[in-house]
């Protein structure tokens, strides 16, 4: 593992993390199921969308484009 993929995994996991603890709370709280679902499955979207940006930032990263502002 490359140096430079740490600070993105990390930073992932610490994201990915505050979110799961969103999603649980919304779940467990004593609320109609439409309620919760109608809070919850925009942050479980949000979960995976952000899984996604991770492993995309973590492929350039592989491939040689460590600066991402370079392109701008």
């Amino acid at each position: 593992m490359n140096k430079k993929m740490i600070a993105p995994i990390v930073i992932g996991v610490i994201v990915s993390g505050y979110f799961l603890m969103w999603i649980a709370m919304v779940f467990c709280i004593e609320v109609n199921l439409f309620v919760a679902s109608i809070i919850g499955l925009p942050l479980i979207a949000l979960l995976f969308l952000w899984v996604y940006i991770v492993r995309e930032r973590i492929d350039e990263i592989r491939c040689g484009e460590e600066d991402d502002l370079s392109k701008y």
